[in-house]
């Protein structure tokens, strides 16, 4: 359903995950009475939190401020053809989840509106990012999962989904201990280098705002800002 020029979406997934109706509604015009409407008219068909989301370049957060959870900042890159291969990066290759990918995954959505939106079910982020990784390792919805392996033990992993011509970073990180120590770029070369080697030149990954330790890292790394969303979750209470 749509109010105006905006997009109202029920879904089902997340409505099923969480154990109540999720709704999603995308402003493409800042304009505070549709947006009003938008939300009473999810909010009346029965959903309980709504995930809206403003483009960052047109929110003036005037409305819903307290509600902020999250400015997902998406960065993309066009691979140099030059980048160097890295022989303690691998595919995982077992179908079975190992604790250290789990503990990764954690730890790749540390700051995640899903981690720091105190108002959602507890365990929901460890349940959801579970699935995440999961999910990846089965390639229902990652196509690789690579890790950085030393001496036996899982430094770092990444997952990469091949869309649209470009390479998508679903997760990515590396244990606390091995963070600064340059696991992270030999992951992400790895994805650019199979990339290139798959005839795709683009790749794109998305993360918080205000997590500036990976911002800074994918500008050090040669990415770029292509766009930023601000995301509010509103609750039917």
């Amino acid at each position: 359903m749509s109010e105006g020029s905006l997009n109202i979406e029920h879904l089902d997934w997340d409505s099923h995950f969480f154990g109540f109706g999720v709704g999603r509604i995308y402003v493409q015009d800042y304009d505070i009475d549709k947006i009003g409407s938008a939300v009473n008219l999810a909010f009346g068909s029965g959903d309980e939190l709504i995930y809206l989301i403003i483009p960052q370049e047109i929110d003036k957060r005037s409305i819903y401020g307290s509600q902020f959870v999250d400015n997902k900042v998406v960065f993309e890159k066009i691979i140099d053809p030059s980048g160097k291969t890295e022989d303690i990066i691998k595919t995982y290759e077992s179908s079975t989840v190992s604790q250290e990918l789990y503990d990764l995954a954690y730890e790749s959505g540390k700051f995640s509106r899903f981690n720091t939106d105190k108002n959602l079910p507890a365990g929901s982020f460890e349940k959801l990012y579970g699935l995440w990784i999961e999910n990846s390792v089965n390639k229902k919805i990652a196509d690789k999962v690579f890790i950085c392996e030393l001496e036996g033990r899982i430094l770092g992993m990444v997952t990469l989904k091949i869309e649209n011509d470009k390479g998508v970073i679903g997760l990515i990180a590396s244990t606390p201990e091995s963070q600064g120590k340059g696991v992270g770029s030999k992951l992400l070369s790895h994805c650019e280098n199979y990339l290139l080697s798959s005839g795709i030149n683009k790749i794109e990954v998305a993360t918080q705002g205000e997590n500036s330790g990976a911002c800074n890292f994918y500008k050090k790394n040669g990415y770029g800002i292509s766009g930023s969303l601000n995301y509010y979750h509103l609750w039917n209470k």
